[in-house]
């Protein structure tokens, strides 16, 4: 009988743990991925979104590799749903494992990509069949420069050689809770998408431009506040829809990973609060709606303070106070649009049209950010698109805006120039043309005539039909007055029913009564629309400039005076004013040098000289003097022009 070693027993629980243990483990392995299902790649679906159910592992703490967590070290892999949203946090990662094989006939060169811009980090192990791995990795915590393949958002390459199976290991993390969707599509396929969606973002941010463009254009002209407000507004909303599609990360900071990673929240939430400012500004709520106006203040304003929340506090407990202010933005927004259309403001209906559906875009995605809904990364073109299509409409309610605050200050530029009622120019502004034009007729001779008109049975009109029914009338008055005037011919409202009128060019009383009598003739037709009928009774008071030169202070006077007495059913009721009539002067000395009556002595009458003894001598001619003209050609000394000369003495 053969003795048995003494360290026989030690020599095989070695053997054992040496080699049958890594056995078992290794076999355990190979269990766990024939459990995993495997993808087919196929050429009949060149792209497709992964669904159905993955294989997921929870990860807590700091990772450790793929090793153990292929060995089964971390845990093992559960099915869930691929559309489930996963636990995600500062402390918190997963692991998805996907096995694809592609087929006989399917190119070799496919892709793997996650189209979410804003997650924080993703990274893809690819083992082969020989065992070889290699790694990739995204996400905007990593500058763009690490990444394997540059993208708007994370973007992996796959290269199969063989038809043999291929095992895919996922890790993402994320500051929250997050669904992730995984789509595979072939090379060429991946092109073509990419090349669409480049198209679109590029569509969208050039028609941005174009607009940023043309307001500053305007802004340059007209230097208007609300056009500056505009500007940054659309500067911020150009922002908001690159960084949502992932080209802010891409072109303006690709280096700078740790502003890329808090973009994707600063600047939404800085797009909302100015959505909500621009709001206030542009409907100047503060004149008819003093509490939405402060509402709206405060309400925009508190975006400063939650991005400040975004580094004071944990992301994923701001991320909770951001949903609230995404989800309450829009509808403060509808709201207000909604009662400022109300009340009758032209800038309602284009501002409901501008913020309603970019508000229902922030809506949804602040309803995925309180996992109300599931998520859906096609949401954002959603909303790139309300976005691009309100900056239009925001720029047609601010030239509306801008409209509105034109006639406003042009009203009140003229309200001193020009009655509210009938639009014509006030006493004080239409004496300024009554001496322009004396003046004229005075020094250069120019014809023209100054008429005062009055609407004879306007108190009338006023005491039987009342005041609304009698400025009517008025206002139909002035409007038969311009058919008669020409468009230089000033005319201006002196009293209640008295208007004057300056006829540039008319010099005799036939023109005056040809234009005065189709005035009286059409105030005679009735007025189409008022029971009972009703007539307009003109009465005429003229001068003729070439005929009378009066005193500009006192001829508007003077005429009035002349129609008060004209009787209200005379048949003469155009008048005109006559030149005053001139008598003779009394005859008086002509020089106080004569001596007083008491000094003058009576002389007495001469006597008749007697008859003359000679008869008289014959009248001789005398000599022809030379003429006026030649006189003043022969004296130089001799100066014609009397005035001047008298201006050079002395």
């Amino acid at each position: 009988m053969s003795s048995i070693h003494p360290f026989a027993p030690y020599r095989c629980w070695h053997a054992l743990r040496r080699w049958v243990m890594p056995l078992l483990v290794l076999l355990w392995g190979l269990q766990g991925m024939a459990a995993t299902p495997v993808i087919t790649l196929s050429g009949d679906t060149a792209a497709f979104t992964v669904d159905g159910t993955v294989d997921v592992l929870a990860e807590t703490g700091p990772t450790s590799g793929l090793l153990p967590v292929m060995r089964g070290a971390r845990g093992t892999f559960v099915e869930k749903p691929a559309d489930e949203r996963f636990a995600l946090g500062p402390e918190r990662a997963i692991w998805i494992h996907l096995r694809v094989q592609r087929g006989a006939d399917t190119p070799a060169d496919w892709s793997l990509n996650v189209p979410l811009p804003y997650i924080d980090s993703l990274e893809l192990y690819v083992v082969d069949s020989h065992g070889a791995v290699q790694t990739q990795k995204a996400g905007d915590t990593l500058a763009l420069r690490h990444w394997d393949y540059p993208s708007v958002y994370p973007d992996f390459r796959l290269f199969l050689r063989d038809t043999r199976p291929v095992d895919l290991y996922l890790r993402a993390s994320n500051y929250r809770d997050i669904e992730i969707p995984l789509r595979l599509s072939t090379g060429a396929e991946r092109e073509q998408q990419r090349t669409l969606e480049l198209v679109f973002c590029g569509t969208m941010l050039g028609s941005l431009l174009m607009l940023f463009t043309w307001c500053g254009l305007r802004y340059w002209e007209t230097h208007e506040t609300t056009e500056a407000w505009y500007l940054v507004y659309t500067v911020l909303m150009a922002l908001v829809s690159a960084q949502a599609m992932g080209l802010a990360n891409q072109w303006f900071w690709p280096y700078t990973p740790g502003w890329a990673n808090y973009a994707s929240v600063v600047l939404p939430l800085m797009g909302v609060g100015a959505s909500t400012l621009f709001l206030r500004t542009v409907s100047a709520t503060d004149v008819r709606h003093p509490v939405l106006d402060k509402v709206l203040l405060w309400f925009g304003a508190a975006s400063a303070a939650l991005i400040l929340m975004e580094w004071a506090l944990r992301r994923d407990v701001a991320a909770q106070l951001h949903g609230i202010y995404f989800l309450l933005g829009p509808l403060l927004a509808v709201f207000a649009t909604l009662r400022i259309w109300r009340d009758g403001s032209p800038l309602g209906p284009w501002l409901f049209a501008a913020y309603a559906p970019q508000g229902l875009a922030v809506l949804y995605m602040a309803a995925q950010m309180l996992h109300l809904f599931p998520v859906a990364w096609q949401s954002r073109y959603y909303m790139i698109f309300a976005v691009t299509l309100s900056i239009p409409l925001l720029l047609h309610a601010l030239t509306l805006r801008i409209s509105q605050r034109l006639n406003i200050r042009g009203r009140a530029r003229v309200s001193d120039t020009q009655d509210a009622l009938t639009g014509l120019l006030v006493r004080e502004r239409f004496m300024d043309h009554v001496q322009h034009a004396v003046h004229r007729a005075s020094y250069d001779r120019l014809p023209g005539a100054i008429v005062v008109i009055e609407v004879a049975n306007y108190q009338h009109i006023q005491a039987q039909l009342g005041l609304t029914v009698a400025e009517q009338c008025l206002l139909r008055g002035v409007v038969k007055l311009h058919r008669v005037l020409r468009d230089v011919d000033p005319a201006g409202r002196l009293d209640i029913a008295r208007f004057g009128v300056v006829l540039d060019g008319v010099g005799s009383r036939d023109a005056v009564n040809e234009r005065m009598v189709s005035l009286i003739a059409s105030g005679l037709i009735p007025l189409p629309g008022l029971h009972p009928e009703v007539t307009l009774h003109f009465h005429v008071a003229a001068v003729v400039l070439d005929e009378v030169h009066p005193d500009p202070r006192t001829v508007i006077d003077e005429l009035c005076d002349l129609l008060d007495g004209i009787a209200p059913r005379s048949r003469r009721p155009i008048r005109f004013l006559e030149a005053p009539t001139t008598l003779p002067a009394p005859l008086e000395r002509d020089s106080d040098f004569d001596p007083p009556e008491a000094e003058l002595v009576e002389t007495p009458p001469m006597a008749r000289p007697p008859a003359p003894s000679q008869p008289p001598r014959p009248l001789t001619p005398m000599p022809k003097l030379a003429s006026r003209t030649d006189t003043t050609s022969s004296n130089p000394a001799f100066d014609p022009t009397v005035p001047a000369a008298l201006d050079e003495r002395p």
